[in-house]
């Protein structure tokens, strides 16, 4: 660290300490704060706790015929939900919570607040400790496992860590800053993510709205709907219609088993074994798709390559392309050119679907695969 660099730090952290003493509350004690006093305190909470008490709480309540799912709030930690057979929703807790002495760590937790209650439709359990510990331990380790009716569905309103949910009828989310893995669920996976990822494998239907967040989901029986921001995606084996609202991300798909319908902006878009038919308007994106099946489509982008490969087969291509060349198959018309616009078209075979192309500023390639 050089010099100059050295000072940027030792000013950062005077003007920090003089920050703390002028912002933090009064007291009631004679006795000053002083720069030792922060300096402890803060080498106190990057050291972590040195003491840990723990609070185990647990849980049970009957679901009755009008019940229709369980609801988490403000979770933040390891939680496992897994479906089972029979009426009864079980829960276990485990909360740690540190200290600079065990007394301090035990005295903390009746600030641990957890509620469980039974509506005419839900079963909630609402589980919520002070900010301040998460600031003080940098994380709060728990652990939360239900066990409950796999005819039931879940929310989600959690917000940190991990979770893993099983076997049960539905999911919605209501989370942030949370690692998400659902294994066969029964019925629709929707809800909102943010800061996060979210993994599915095998459920009805996807239905969600991401912001920062990773999505994987494959093994959708029917369709998927996504609307996302700043993240990426990966869709395999969808059984139903594709669609996709998305803005700054990469999006792969792989064998869809139906049409694939794109929106948004700032994108990179990947499918795989096209079985269905494709529309893209995305604007500065760079769009590839590989056909197994020819039908009809459209895709229109800028800024961006557009490269689209067909099998063989009878199909009509119009292609127009501004500031940006035309590469088809032989054998295609010349191209017609208006100013900076180009305009080319070609048919194979004895025609078949049109597909529609549409770029600005990047190329637009069309390729047959081999026979």
């Amino acid at each position: 660290m050089g010099r100059r660099e050295l000072l940027l730090v030792v000013a950062f952290l005077v003007v920090g300490a003089i920050a703390f003493q002028v912002t933090a509350p009064a007291t009631t004690s004679t006795t000053r704060v002083g720069f030792g006093d922060i300096f402890k305190r803060w080498r106190r909470e990057m050291a972590g706790a040195k003491a840990v008490a723990v609070a185990n709480r647990s849980f049970e309540a009957a679901a009755t015929t009008s019940t229709r799912r369980v609801r988490l709030e403000g979770f933040s930690g390891r939680l496992t939900v897994t479906g089972a057979d029979g009426d009864t929703v079980s829960a276990t807790l485990s909360v740690q919570v540190g200290g600079e002495t065990q007394e301090e760590a035990t005295a903390a937790l009746p600030a641990l607040v957890t509620q469980w209650r039974v509506d005419d439709t839900e079963i909630v359990l609402e589980v919520r400790h002070p900010e301040e510990w998460r600031v003080q331990m940098r994380r709060v380790p728990a652990e939360l496992t239900v066990t409950m009716p796999r005819r039931l569905g879940i929310q989600l309103d959690v917000d940190g860590g991990v979770a893993t949910v099983s076997d049960i009828a539905g999911v919605t989310l209501d989370s942030g800053r949370t690692n998400v893995t659902l294994t066969r669920i029964e019925g629709t996976v929707d809800g909102e993510m943010s800061d996060g990822r979210l993994e599915v494998a095998s459920a009805r239907a996807l239905d969600v709205e991401t912001n920062r967040t990773v999505v994987s989901a494959e093994g959708i029986r029917e369709g998927a709907s996504l609307q996302s921001r700043d993240g990426q995606i990966e869709l395999r084996d969808v059984a139903g219609a594709i669609d996709l609202e998305v803005r700054r991300l990469r999006a792969r798909v792989v064998r869809p088993g139906a049409g694939v319908d794109v929106d948004g902006g700032d994108l990179t878009v990947d499918i795989e074994d096209l079985r269905g038919p494709l529309t893209v308007d995305a604007n500065r994106s760079t769009i590839s798709a590989t056909a197994t099946t020819i039908t009809a489509g459209s895709i229109e982008t800028t800024d961006g390559a557009l490269t689209l490969t067909l099998p063989q087969g009878a199909v009509v291509i119009d292609a127009e392309n501004e500031v940006g060349p035309i590469t088809l198959p032989e054998p295609a018309e010349a191209g017609q050119r208006e100013g900076l616009v180009e305009r080319r078209t070609a048919t194979y075979g004895d025609g078949g679907p049109k597909i529609r192309l549409r770029n600005k500023r990047g190329p637009i390639i069309v390729l047959r695969a081999s026979s």
